[in-house]
């Protein structure tokens, strides 16, 4: 089945490059696009109103974490926005389906905590999770590897230095936030040749990029065949949902996973931007 299908790109609290980049691909593409926001400090979605013109139009969504959250707690339509029409509310439960499958999470399955235990090639297998609220003054006698569980990232990643709590890293990450029910990986530091990100429709890599070599930014499109062989094989292994990113290393012992993402939040990076957008805008199409 083929239908309409309008992006959603989120043009507050969105990193600029992500909104830059998908902006420009869709204008290129020819796909059509509306624009919205989410203020830090509401629980509105901006433009929103606008935007729902059309119940049986298909979304597909690029943006930040937040309108998951929104969206998985609300009850109606007119929780998420302040204008919402009559029309619109009477079609309220097919708008809000339609914006929650544009959006290709599931919490669960996107948390290392979980995909963890599934035997999987990953490079923190050695890696120890600990509730953060009941581990705050945790510590170790040498440098550690930490980053939280779940996609949302609660802080960002780094190293646990040798006396360090955890309480003292979370408290030196900028963007720390909403930590306290949060999961932290803890592994043995390794070290690391070059990180790549794929990406990955219906179980296959669709195209991937180079993000770091030698610990710092890169962003490169050309990709060893090796690592592109290991990322084949690897998308067969788990899949976290139809759409989704999947982040690997490649070290002295051999290419390894780091850990599967949300694509509606995703960095592109140098990946082909047009692979990957056709390939998300046809599988949402074929959907019923």
């Amino acid at each position: 089945m083929t239908g309409k299908v309008k992006w959603l790109v989120q043009k507050e609290g969105f990193s600029m490059a992500n909104r830059a980049d998908a902006i420009e691909a869709l204008e290129r593409f020819g796909f059509a696009y509306d624009g919205f926001g989410i203020l830090p400090s509401s629980s509105k979605v901006l433009n929103l109103e606008y935007i729902l013109t059309d119940p049986d139009e298909k979304i597909i969504v690029r943006g930040g974490t937040r309108l998951h959250a929104l969206l998985n707690t609300a009850t109606g339509i007119s929780e998420l926005a302040e204008g919402i029409f009559a029309d619109q509310l009477s079609h309220g439960p097919r708008y809000l389906d339609q914006l929650r499958n544009g959006i290709f999470y599931d919490e669960q399955k996107f948390d290392q905590a979980y995909y963890a235990g599934l035997g999987l090639p990953l490079l923190n297998s050695d890696a120890t999770m600990y509730p953060v609220a009941a581990n705050l003054m945790l510590a170790f006698d040498r440098d550690k590897f930490i980053k939280p569980s779940k996609d949302e990232k609660a802080f960002d990643a780094g190293i646990l230095a040798a006396g360090e709590t955890i309480q003292a890293f979370i408290a030196r990450q900028p963007q720390a936030r909403n930590w306290c029910d949060e999961t932290v990986v803890i592994a043995s530091c390794k070290t690391i040749i070059a990180e790549y990100r794929f990406f990955v429709v219906e179980g296959e890599v669709v195209t991937g990029s180079m993000y770091r070599f030698a610990g710092t930014a890169n962003f490169n499109a050309n990709i060893p065949a090796d690592i592109f062989a290991a990322a084949r094989e690897f998308a067969h292994l788990y899949h976290p949902h139809a759409v989704f990113t999947m982040d690997l290393a490649e070290t002295s012992e051999g290419i390894r996973i780091i850990e599967y993402n949300c694509w509606n939040a995703s960095r592109l990076y140098a990946a082909d931007v047009g692979k990957i957008f056709h390939a998300v805008q046809d599988y949402v199409q074929r959907q019923p």
